[in-house]
């Protein structure tokens, strides 16, 4: 039994796990593998949504709800209707100066979301 073997056998999560790293996107009639880690922020205009990461823009077919669902929720959170973003990515935020990302992008943040938002941040950073 080689050592992938073994590593399987003893963790059966293993494979799922690694999966949860990345999210499938069907970009130009094909699917694309994007890294969680690189995803900056998404936005919705026209029913289109926009996968802003560091290398490249994805433009998909999907709705907030759709793809929320599939990223692990303890990372992204929606900041406005239509804006969600990474909170490994945020600079700072306030109420009237909205999200600033570590790119250097200022998105608006909705005052109807700012609790949640404030709240989801602090438990994803773990201050108190």
């Amino acid at each position: 039994m080689s050592a992938y073997n073994i590593e399987e056998a003893i963790n059966p999560g293993l494979e799922r796990t690694e999966e949860s790293e990345n999210i499938i996107l069907r970009y130009n009639r094909r699917d694309v593998q994007i890294p969680v880690d690189s995803i900056l922020y998404m936005e919705v205009l026209n029913h289109a949504l926009t996968v802003h990461t560091w290398a490249k823009d994805y433009t998909v077919r999907m709705t907030f709800s759709q793809i929320l669902g599939e990223l692990p929720s303890s990372r992204f959170a929606r900041c406005h209707n239509s804006y969600a973003v990474n909170l490994a990515r945020i600079s700072h935020f306030s109420r009237t100066g909205g999200v600033t990302l570590d790119c250097c992008v200022t998105l608006p943040l909705g005052r109807k979301y700012f609790n949640e938002f404030r709240g989801r941040f602090i438990e994803f950073t773990g201050a108190c």
